[in-house]
C-alpha cells in the first residue's frame, strides 16, 4: 500500500527535475460535456511524457550496488527516454531494448540521453523478453515500465499538481494502460481527498472479432498496454491507424514511407471514419500530381471507409502471400 510519506519523498526527489505542467482549461471539451474540463499536459514534460516521474524516482531509490550493475529496461519509447534521462543524471549505465517498430525520433532521443539502445523484435513482448534475458545474464538491474510500486509513486505525483491548480476538483480521469500511472494518481488523489472520484479510462478496440481471423490475430503494441495510446496496430502483416489517439502523425508517416519505399511488404490502412484522414489523402494525391510520388509507390497505402473495407483489404493481403 502506497503511503502519503512515500509520495512526499517522491515529490521532493523530483523537485527541480520535472516540470509542473499546469492545468489547461479546455473550452471545447467543457462545452461538449457541460462540465468544467481541464487537461494535464504531460506531453510538455521533460522527455515528452509523464514517464520521467516514475523512472527518475525509481532510479533514485536504487542502492549503490544496484546502480553499479547497470540498468536495463524494455520500452517502445516514453519509458525508455525517462530511464535514459534519469540514468544519465545519476551517472549510471543503461541499456534500453526497443522494438524495431519504434519511431526513429524516440530511438534517437533515447540515444541522445546516453543510453545503449538495442533494437529487437517487432512488439514490446519481444523486447521485454530480451531485456529480462540481459538482466539475468549480465546481472543488470531491471527497471520495469509499469509493474512497480516505486515507479507508480513517482507517476502519482501528478495528483499533487492537480490539487494545487484545482483544489476543488471532483473527478479525475486517468488512462489505465499498464496501470502504473493509474495506481499512483488514484492512490494519492484519494489520500489528499477521499471524496474525489477517480475514473480509469481504457480505449475499446474498434475491430470486430470477426475481423481477427486465422493469421491476422496478433496485435502489435496493444500487448504493452502502457504504450498503446501512442501506437499503430498491426494485424498480421498489415498496419492500421484509426481515429482515437492510435497512430501519431510521425508514426503513420514512418509506416507509409516504408511501405511506399518497399521496405515493408505490408499495407498501411487508415480507417477514414467520417473523413478523419481526408487531409492526409489529399496530400498524397497532391504529391502524385506534382510528380513527387506515383500511384504505384502509394499502392500499399489504403484508406478504408468502414470495417467491411478493412476486412476486405486484410483478406486480400493474406491471400496475396
Amino acid at each position: 500500500m502506497l503511503t502519503l510519506k512515500e509520495f512526499k519523498e517522491a515529490r521532493g526527489v523530483l523537485s527541480g527535475v520535472i516540470r509542473n505542467t499546469s492545468l489547461v482549461y479546455s473550452p471545447a471539451f467543457s462545452k461538449a460535456t457541460g462540465n468544467q474540463i481541464y487537461i494535464k499536459p504531460e506531453n510538455m514534460q521533460v522527455t515528452g511524457a509523464y514517464k520521467i516521474r516514475g523512472a527518475y524516482y525509481k532510479i533514485s531509490t536504487l542502492s549503490d550496488e544496484e546502480k553499479a550493475r547497470g540498468l536495463v529496461t524494455a520500452s517502445a519509447g516514453n519509458h525508455a527516454q525517462g530511464v535514459a534521462y534519469a540514468a544519465q543524471a545519476a551517472g549510471v549505465a543503461a541499456t534500453i531494448v526497443m522494438p524495431t517498430t519504434t519511431p526513429l525520433v524516440k530511438v534517437n532521443n533515447t540515444k541522445d540521453y546516453g543510453a545503449n539502445v538495442v533494437l529487437h523484435g517487432e512488439v514490446f513482448d519481444d523486447a521485454a523478453e530480451l531485456a529480462a534475458q540481459l538482466a539475468e545474464e549480465q546481472g543488470l538491474t531491471y527497471v520495469h515500465p509499469f509493474n512497480d510500486l516505486t515507479l507508480a509513486t513517482g507517476q502519482g505525483t501528478i495528483a499533487y499538481e492537480i490539487f494545487q491548480d484545482l483544489p476543488d476538483v471532483d473527478v479525475i480521469l486517468i488512462p489505465i494502460g499498464g496501470g502504473g500511472l493509474a495506481a499512483g494518481v488514484s492512490t494519492l488523489a484519494k489520500l489528499l481527498n477521499p471524496n474525489v472520484e477517480v475514473i480509469g479510462v481504457e480505449p475499446e478496440f474498434f475491430m470486430e472479432r470477426a475481423v481477427q481471423h486465422t493469421g491476422l490475430t496478433r496485435l502489435i503494441v496493444t500487448k504493452d498496454m502502457s504504450e498503446r495510446k501512442a501506437k499503430m496496430i498491426q494485424l498480421g502483416q498489415a498496419f492500421i491507424a484509426f481515429p482515437g489517439g492510435t497512430g501519431t502523425l510521425e508514426e503513420i508517416a514512418e509506416i507509409m514511407s516504408k511501405v511506399s519505399l518497399g521496405q515493408l511488404d505490408a499495407p498501411c490502412i487508415l480507417y477514414n471514419l467520417d473523413g478523419y484522414y481526408n487531409s492526409l489523402r489529399a496530400l498524397l494525391d497532391h504529391m502524385i500530381e506534382k510528380g513527387l510520388s506515383t500511384p504505384e509507390r502509394q499502392a500499399g497505402i489504403k484508406f478504408a471507409r468502414d470495417l467491411g473495407e478493412i476486412r476486405q483489404i486484410l483478406a486480400e493481403a493474406e491471400s496475396g502471400r
